[in-house]
């Protein structure tokens, strides 16, 4: 049937199609069209497919009808019967196509996939129960996988958040009424105790940082301006106005740019320090050529050095946003600062206590 805009919706499936001229003439004169059959939209994508025809406006309108089912019959809804394996893959590589996953992610989606697969595999999906997960996991931990070797409780952690996005997946896509995901306790992980440093701690390793190395320039901005190892990384001298710092873009994890976290571009205002060493640097390209990962490896045997043993650069960011908090920064300059998406996130997640903010507390309420 037709909709209001002069194109086709099918009736069994609710797909969309329209009937688009390609000559710059009145329809009963034009003879060539594309015809376009819209998809099932695909996370935030709008995926179409389309074909070249050539002829009258009745005879296309014909042929988009022709072209819409042979879409459907291509599009059809998975079957729950499927292998587990096989639908696996299909989730796998539907990701890939729709370029939801960054290099890095691929490759670590793919052995927890392999390692679900060995034990899951021959499964139709349908059929998959949460004590078949939850027999799969212990069979991970104790070594039954690809490699042989146990698995640590949070490689099956990580697992289990794969297993979890493919099922639901499913769900959405009405493959399975529910996900047998719902009803596994997920596999706990011990946290380590993340070390955030005092204020005083972050001013004593700057001041015997030398910021003739492009490395020590990036803990500057990541303990000075909050700016995430990503975001330092894309930072130019070009960037700095002699005040502030324009945060633009970030890195991605081969080095090459992407958008800020959250889409924020944002400018964050230099102290003193940082003025004087942003200020002394000349060029266009990027401070520091090199590749995040790189970059915190470098750190990881760095930080001990300079007394931040335990001490990530994500965690100077950390003691960036506590020292704004312990200056009586308002919560939304400091979101704005920082580049987080809400005041909860800045307050309850990056902002710390440290024990003498404790004893300060004390002694002001009862002196």
């Amino acid at each position: 049937m037709h909709d209001a805009a002069g194109g086709l919706v099918s009736a069994r499936r609710g797909l969309t199609g329209t009937v688009v001229p390609l000559e710059d003439k009145p329809k009963s004169r034009c003879r060539k069209w594309e015809l376009r059959a819209n998809l099932p939209r695909q996370g935030k994508k709008y995926p179409k497919r389309t074909r070249r025809f050539e002829g009258t406006w009745t005879q296309a309108q014909a042929a988009l009808r022709e072209f819409i089912a042979e879409v459907e019959s291509e599009t059809a809804k998975p079957d729950g019967r499927a292998l587990f394996s096989d639908y696996a893959d299909a989730w796998h590589a539907r990701r890939v196509e729709l370029g939801m996953l960054s290099k890095r992610t691929l490759e670590r989606e793919s052995a927890p996939l392999a390692a679900l697969k060995m034990h899951l595999g021959d499964k139709r999906l349908c059929e998959v129960t949460h004590r078949d997960i939850e027999d799969c996991y212990s069979a991970l931990m104790s070594g039954d996988n690809p490699s042989g070797k146990p698995y640590a409780p949070w490689t099956v952690a990580t697992a289990h958040q794969k297993l979890c996005a493919m099922l639901n997946s499913a769900v959405r896509d009405g493959t399975l009424p529910s996900s047998p995901a719902d009803k596994v306790r997920r596999p706990r992980v011990p946290e380590k105790e993340k070390r955030v440093p005092t204020t005083a701690e972050v001013d004593a390793m700057l001041d015997a940082m030398d910021f003739s190395d492009p490395r020590n320039v990036m803990v500057l901005l990541c303990a000075e301006c909050g700016l995430r190892r990503s975001e330092a990384l894309m930072v130019s001298p070009a960037d700095f106005d002699g005040s502030r710092v324009h945060v633009t873009k970030a890195a991605e994890d081969d080095g090459t740019p992407k958008p800020t976290k959250n889409v924020m571009v944002r400018e964050v205002p230099a102290p003193p320090r940082t003025k004087a060493v942003l200020g002394s640097l000349e060029g266009d390209g990027p401070i520091c050529k090199m590749k995040p990962h790189s970059l915190s490896v470098w750190w990881a045997n760095t930080a001990k050095s300079h007394g931040m043993e335990g001490v990530t650069l994500h965690g100077l960011r950390h003691a960036y946003a506590t020292r704004l908090a312990e200056a009586g920064v308002h919560p939304k300059v400091m979101m704005s600062l920082g580049g987080w998406r809400t005041i909860e996130v800045c307050m309850s997640i990056y902002t710390h206590v440290h024990s003498s903010a404790l004893d300060d507390a004390v002694s002001k309420a009862f002196s």
